[in-house]
């Protein structure tokens, strides 16, 4: 080998024993999942920002039923008197 560097002209082969790489991923399960572990906390981040939104959903969903109720109620009161029954009969 040392003869290699003095000519240029020489092609010198090392053969080196190897394996194959093997990468151990380290699993771990979210619900009935397994994702690598350096994942999880972003798989933690994306289901709290789907239960916030769902509950965002939910409320308002009840927000809509309950302003649509009562500006329904606003509206069906709006042509009657102010005045109670009995107070209507007696100015009549």
């Amino acid at each position: 080998m040392g003869a290699a560097v003095d000519n240029t002209q020489k092609l010198t082969v090392v053969f080196v024993p190897s394996t194959t790489y093997l990468e151990k991923q380290h699993l771990t399960y979210l619900g009935p999942f397994l994702i690598p572990e350096q994942d999880m906390s972003y798989w933690k981040a994306i289901l709290v920002l789907l239960a916030v939104l769902l509950l965002m959903a939910v409320a308002g969903a009840f927000w809509w039923q309950r302003a649509a109720h009562m500006s329904k109620k606003t509206l069906d009161t709006s042509h009657h008197s102010p005045l109670p029954a009995n107070a209507q009969s007696q100015q009549e």
